[in-house]
């Protein structure tokens, strides 16, 4: 069993639009309006909205990117489990706390990362973690790896970084939009600039032991 922590690069994401849901999603060529990798703590790291202001009527689309290098880990993933340390404000409403983990593209640090949950276009990456809801109370929460996530975390070991995007269920990855005033989905999370990073838990296969031992001096 390993243990590999987010880099710091880990971050949250920004894109909003006045016009549309889809507008504020983006697609892979996005550069989104706001983001932020030396923060802590940030209560808007998921967000899903459509709420008025002075400035008008905006759509808010956030997402948090967590990148693990397993360059130095060797084995074959039999199960991994990321832990986020994040915790969800109820509204009320159908969104919830679900989020799900998208396997997304090397992180550069700056507004331009904001479509990397995208494989090409506004098609998402391989999902590696499945809708899990996010508990109302700030603790680590648990979001398995499936087996598309091993698959992709077997590819990386001894050689990459994978990085995983952590995207609302309901308004970003199934595509609903949000209404305006009505329910949203904000999920807050810490970052490696805190005491709370983000991990990776790691079990490895067991290999196989053969037993070739021969017996000596039997008297059957």
């Amino acid at each position: 069993m390993a243990t590999v922590y987010a880099g710091t690069g880990d971050s949250y994401v920004r894109n909003t639009s006045p016009s549309s849901w889809a507008a504020a999603q983006g697609d892979a060529t996005t550069t989104g309006t706001s983001q932020n990798s030396v923060l802590s703590s940030y209560d808007f790291t998921i967000y899903n909205a459509y709420s008025g202001g002075r400035g008008g009527n905006t759509y808010f689309c956030s997402r948090g990117f967590f990148p693990f290098d397993v360059s130095g880990e060797s084995g074959t993933v039999d199960s991994a489990t990321l832990s986020l340390y994040a915790d969800y404000f109820n509204t009320g409403g159908m969104a919830g706390g679900n989020v799900v983990g998208i396997e997304s593209t090397a992180l550069a640090d700056n507004t331009s990362d904001f479509g990397n949950c995208y494989s090409s276009g506004t098609t998402f990456g391989t999902k590696l973690i499945d809708a899990t809801l996010i508990s109302q109370t700030a603790e680590f929460q648990s979001l398995t790896l499936n087996s598309a996530g091993i698959t992709a975390l077997n590819s990386a070991i001894g050689s990459a970084t994978i990085t995983i995007g952590i995207i609302g269920n309901y308004y970003d990855y199934l595509g609903n939009s949000p209404s305006l005033g009505g329910a949203y989905t904000k999920i807050r999370t810490d970052f490696a600039n805190g005491s709370n990073d983000a991990y990776l838990t790691i079990t490895y296969a067991t290999a196989a032991v053969t037993d070739n031992a021969t017996f000596f001096g039997a008297n059957f």
